[in-house]
């Protein structure tokens, strides 16, 4: 499987289309997590934004998959794509709401701006709830702890997808951890 990847970049480098999209197809749903995860609450919020990451994240994977230099697994590394590409619309999507707040104080009228909120996209409670825990970890903890325990991806890989010594991973992890233990027990009492 992790050879087949390589091959598929290497495949669509070479100028196979065709490449691109087993790729992309075969780590959809791996994909699509990342940005539920890493988009954290706006997700909830806005069931658009999580394709609106993942198109843009495929539109930028053309480019950052040429750039592919084999220090982790192809799904890792399009998965910091994606991930980056959430954050990304997450930055955008406050900036955007703090436009909207200074608007409706100059202009003292909610009518006008009002805001277009999506139902939410995902409808299974526990997972509502276990991503609204998620999301109240920092970045890049969040991520980590997501790609981890529910990605199943190795530690190694992860220090090279973030740039971080592999014993501060670890240690990132263990405290993510603790932190959403926490935060559950208090949630549930």
């Amino acid at each position: 499987m992790q050879k087949d990847d390589r091959l598929l970049v290497q495949t669509w480098c070479a100028g196979d289309p065709e490449a691109y999209a087993a790729l992309i197809l075969k780590h959809e749903k791996l994909l699509r997590r990342v940005a539920v995860v890493s988009a954290g609450v706006f997700a909830v919020k806005d069931e658009m934004l999580i394709d609106d990451i993942l198109q843009d994240a495929c539109v930028r994977l053309l480019k950052a998959l040429k750039y592919y230099r084999g220090n982790c697994e192809p799904s890792t590394y399009m998965a910091g794509v994606v991930r980056n590409c959430a954050l990304d619309a997450v930055r955008k999507h406050i900036r955007y709401q703090t436009r909207i707040e200074k608007a409706e104080i100059i202009h003292k009228t909610e009518a006008q701006y009002e805001k277009d909120v999506a139902d939410a996209i995902i409808t299974d409670l526990e997972s509502e709830r276990l991503i609204t825990l998620l999301s109240k970890l920092e970045e890049p903890d969040r991520s980590l702890l997501y790609l981890k325990e529910a990605e199943g991806v190795e530690l190694k890989e992860l220090s090279a997808m973030f740039k971080i010594p592999l014993g501060t991973v670890k240690s990132k992890i263990s405290r993510a951890k603790e932190k959403l233990r926490l935060l559950a027990y208090k949630e549930a009492n």
